[in-house]
Protein backbone atom coordinates (compact mmCIF):
# COMPACT_ATOMS: atom_id res chain seq x y z
CA UNK A 1 0.00 0.00 0.00
CA UNK A 2 0.88 3.70 0.23
CA UNK A 3 3.33 5.27 2.79
CA UNK A 4 1.51 7.15 5.40
CA UNK A 5 3.27 10.47 5.51
CA UNK A 6 2.78 14.06 6.77
CA UNK A 7 5.37 16.90 5.85
CA UNK A 8 6.16 19.63 8.38
CA UNK A 9 7.73 22.38 6.69
CA UNK A 10 8.14 26.16 5.73
CA UNK A 11 7.15 28.32 3.04
CA UNK A 12 10.34 28.18 1.47
CA UNK A 13 11.40 27.11 -2.42
CA UNK A 14 12.79 23.89 -0.90
CA UNK A 15 10.07 22.89 1.06
CA UNK A 16 7.14 24.31 -1.71
CA UNK A 17 8.82 21.40 -4.26
CA UNK A 18 9.21 19.01 -1.90
CA UNK A 19 5.31 19.02 -1.06
CA UNK A 20 4.54 18.96 -4.75
CA UNK A 21 7.27 16.21 -5.18
CA UNK A 22 4.89 14.08 -2.34
CA UNK A 23 2.06 14.78 -3.73
CA UNK A 24 2.87 13.27 -7.40
CA UNK A 25 4.26 9.94 -5.84
CA UNK A 26 2.39 7.13 -6.22
CA UNK A 27 3.74 5.56 -3.63
CA UNK A 28 3.16 8.13 -0.60
CA UNK A 29 -0.18 9.12 1.10
CA UNK A 30 0.32 12.42 2.16
CA UNK A 31 -1.87 13.06 4.78
CA UNK A 32 -0.99 16.19 7.04
CA UNK A 33 1.06 19.17 6.20
CA UNK A 34 2.08 21.12 9.18
CA UNK A 35 3.30 24.67 8.64
CA UNK A 36 6.52 25.87 11.26
CA UNK A 37 7.48 29.27 11.96
CA UNK A 38 7.21 31.96 9.47
CA UNK A 39 4.75 29.96 7.44
CA UNK A 40 2.28 29.14 9.95
CA UNK A 41 -0.30 31.55 9.01
CA UNK A 42 -2.11 31.98 12.60
CA UNK A 43 0.92 32.76 14.12
CA UNK A 44 0.65 36.58 16.22
CA UNK A 45 -3.05 36.13 16.05
CA UNK A 46 -4.80 37.05 18.74
CA UNK A 47 -1.54 38.34 20.33
CA UNK A 48 -1.96 42.03 19.26
CA UNK A 49 0.64 41.49 16.31
CA UNK A 50 -0.99 41.02 12.62
CA UNK A 51 -0.87 37.13 10.93
CA UNK A 52 2.23 36.53 9.01
CA UNK A 53 0.70 36.60 5.16
CA UNK A 54 -0.03 33.19 3.55
CA UNK A 55 3.38 31.69 2.26
CA UNK A 56 2.59 32.25 -1.65
CA UNK A 57 3.36 28.97 -4.25
CA UNK A 58 4.43 30.04 -7.61
CA UNK A 59 1.65 29.54 -10.02
CA UNK A 60 -1.43 29.26 -7.03
CA UNK A 61 -2.79 30.37 -3.84
CA UNK A 62 -0.68 29.60 -1.04
CA UNK A 63 0.97 26.01 0.42
CA UNK A 64 -2.53 25.85 2.41
CA UNK A 65 -4.02 26.28 -0.90
CA UNK A 66 -1.93 23.64 -2.69
CA UNK A 67 -2.53 21.08 -0.25
CA UNK A 68 -5.98 21.10 0.54
CA UNK A 69 -6.81 21.31 -3.08
CA UNK A 70 -4.99 17.81 -3.20
CA UNK A 71 -7.32 16.41 0.02
CA UNK A 72 -4.36 16.90 2.23
CA UNK A 73 -5.06 18.20 6.23
CA UNK A 74 -3.01 21.39 7.36
CA UNK A 75 -2.21 22.05 10.90
CA UNK A 76 0.49 24.66 12.49
CA UNK A 77 3.27 23.92 14.74
CA UNK A 78 5.56 26.10 16.55
CA UNK A 79 7.84 24.38 18.25
CA UNK A 80 6.93 21.77 21.36
CA UNK A 81 4.70 19.32 21.53
CA UNK A 82 1.41 20.90 20.29
CA UNK A 83 0.45 17.92 18.08
CA UNK A 84 -0.33 14.94 19.78
CA UNK A 85 -1.39 11.25 18.57
CA UNK A 86 -4.72 12.34 20.02
CA UNK A 87 -4.78 14.44 17.11
CA UNK A 88 -4.98 12.24 13.88
CA UNK A 89 -6.96 8.75 13.29
CA UNK A 90 -4.09 6.57 13.40
CA UNK A 91 -0.04 6.86 13.22
CA UNK A 92 2.12 7.92 10.18
CA UNK A 93 4.56 5.78 9.00
CA UNK A 94 6.98 7.98 8.60
CA UNK A 95 7.15 12.23 9.30
CA UNK A 96 9.08 14.14 6.56
CA UNK A 97 10.55 17.78 7.80
CA UNK A 98 11.63 19.63 5.21
CA UNK A 99 13.23 23.63 5.96
CA UNK A 100 11.80 23.50 9.78
CA UNK A 101 14.45 25.83 11.77
CA UNK A 102 12.25 24.56 15.13
CA UNK A 103 13.40 22.01 16.51
CA UNK A 104 11.62 18.89 16.27
CA UNK A 105 9.85 17.75 20.17
CA UNK A 106 10.41 13.95 20.73
CA UNK A 107 6.28 13.77 20.74
CA UNK A 108 6.03 14.62 17.32
CA UNK A 109 8.90 12.05 15.88
CA UNK A 110 7.03 9.74 17.62
CA UNK A 111 4.12 10.56 15.86
CA UNK A 112 5.91 8.09 13.11
CA UNK A 113 5.54 4.37 13.28
CA UNK A 114 9.13 3.91 11.07
CA UNK A 115 10.89 7.30 11.41
CA UNK A 116 10.74 10.89 11.57
CA UNK A 117 13.20 12.04 8.92
CA UNK A 118 14.79 15.54 7.76
CA UNK A 119 15.83 16.29 3.98
CA UNK A 120 18.16 19.04 4.70
CA UNK A 121 19.39 20.82 1.42
CA UNK A 122 23.44 20.50 1.90
CA UNK A 123 25.81 17.58 2.32
CA UNK A 124 25.80 16.78 6.01
CA UNK A 125 28.14 17.13 8.43
CA UNK A 126 28.57 20.44 6.77
CA UNK A 127 26.34 23.38 6.92
CA UNK A 128 24.13 22.31 9.57
CA UNK A 129 20.89 24.29 10.80
CA UNK A 130 18.99 26.91 9.41
CA UNK A 131 19.75 28.93 5.96
CA UNK A 132 22.52 26.03 4.78
CA UNK A 133 21.58 27.39 0.99
CA UNK A 134 22.90 30.75 2.17
CA UNK A 135 25.87 29.36 3.97
CA UNK A 136 26.93 27.40 0.68
CA UNK A 137 26.69 30.34 -1.67
CA UNK A 138 28.59 32.82 0.56
CA UNK A 139 31.52 30.25 1.36
CA UNK A 140 31.89 29.97 -3.03
CA UNK A 141 30.82 26.38 -2.74
CA UNK A 142 30.37 24.94 -6.26
CA UNK A 143 28.99 21.79 -5.51
CA UNK A 144 25.94 21.19 -3.15
CA UNK A 145 23.21 18.40 -2.28
CA UNK A 146 20.83 16.78 -0.15
CA UNK A 147 20.55 14.75 2.67
CA UNK A 148 18.02 12.52 4.06
CA UNK A 149 18.54 11.62 7.95
CA UNK A 150 16.76 10.71 10.98
CA UNK A 151 15.83 13.35 13.76
CA UNK A 152 17.95 13.60 16.87
CA UNK A 153 17.80 16.21 19.65
CA UNK A 154 20.86 18.44 18.03
CA UNK A 155 19.73 20.16 14.93
CA UNK A 156 21.27 17.88 11.73
CA UNK A 157 23.39 15.50 13.65
CA UNK A 158 21.26 12.57 13.20
CA UNK A 159 22.46 9.19 11.32
CA UNK A 160 22.48 10.05 7.50
CA UNK A 161 20.09 7.84 5.41
CA UNK A 162 21.37 9.03 2.01
CA UNK A 163 22.61 11.72 -0.04
CA UNK A 164 22.89 13.14 -3.59
CA UNK A 165 25.30 15.56 -4.49
CA UNK A 166 25.21 17.84 -7.32
CA UNK A 167 26.68 21.08 -8.76
CA UNK A 168 25.48 24.29 -8.95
Amino acid sequence: GRVRTALVANGSMFATTVLRTLIEASSIDLKLLILSGESNITHGAGSGNPPIPPVRVTGSGTMVDLARDNGIGVAAYNGGAALTTASFEEPFDFILVACCAEWIAPEIAALAKHACLNLHPSLLSRYRGPEPIFWQLKAGETNTGISLHHIEVRMDSGPVVAMHRVAY
